[in-house]
């Protein structure tokens, strides 16, 4: 067990030292991370590191409590047991079960475009999230990626052009002088809370259409079946 947790760690320090040198990388990973914002930044990192196409995870227990079952002999994506030290725990991607596939929560443009709102200024960002950033360079760090990674999870076609490209160049030219961890942890703290409570508006949403159509069907079906004869005789007349 030791070893595995040495090799893991290995494998996401030499991980996090090519998201830090190279911007495609940098991105890449916030793309990532928005497919896995429940989880923490050094799990998100874990999984990463491990299995970079992963794109639903949970551990042996709760894969089979929703009757989803993992195949004999797959290999499980270790995470840190931070409150043991060389401990692991073990999460399986969806491709790992039988099942191969999950269903998500989605995003409809169409459907949710009116209850889910992209387009806030970098002011309004960091008033939210009560971040207090001097360094521009970073602080366009932490709005341009919380923007690519929501957009990222909900579907939404965007480019990654020049411009973005030279924030985050111009970002990683910077980021050594804070606390590195410290950074990545909150860009990915701020698309964690943004995303969820993206999810959660939609589901609200959701579940009030279905009771808004199950309430119609059940008007329909309450209707006496001579009282709409009857109003089909009336029209006649």
């Amino acid at each position: 067990m030791a070893k595995r947790y040495q090799e893991i760690r290995e494998e996401t320090n030499k991980k996090l030292e090519e998201i830090l040198s190279n911007e495609n990388e940098f991105i890449n990973f916030i793309k990532f991370y928005s497919r896995f914002h429940k989880y923490d930044f050094q799990d998100a990192l874990c999984i990463y590191a491990q299995n970079k196409n992963a794109t639903a995870v949970a551990d042996y227990d709760t894969w089979k409590r929703i009757k989803y079952q993992v195949r004999r002999g797959e290999k499980g994506i270790g995470l840190f047991d931070e409150s043991t030290f060389s401990k692991l725990r073990y999460v399986f991607d969806v491709s790992s079960t039988y099942q191969q596939r999950i269903s998500l929560w989605n995003y409809d443009q169409h459907k949710h475009k009116d209850i889910v709102n992209l387009e806030i200024d970098k002011n309004t960002f960091f008033e939210n999230h009560n971040l207090n950033i001097e360094n521009e360079h970073i602080k366009d760090l932490y709005f341009y990626m919380n923007y690519i990674g929501k957009k990222n999870r909900l579907g939404i076609d965007f480019t990654i052009d020049e411009p973005i490209i030279n924030i985050v160049k111009n970002g990683l030219k910077v980021i050594n002088k804070y606390d590195i961890d410290l950074v990545l942890n909150d860009i990915c703290l701020t698309i964690q809370s943004d995303l969820l409570e993206i999810e959660n508006s939609i589901k609200q949403y959701n579940n009030s259409l279905n009771k808004q159509k199950k309430e119609e069907k059940e008007q329909k079906k309450s209707v006496p079946f001579s009282i709409n004869n009857k109003i089909k005789l009336n029209t006649k007349k």
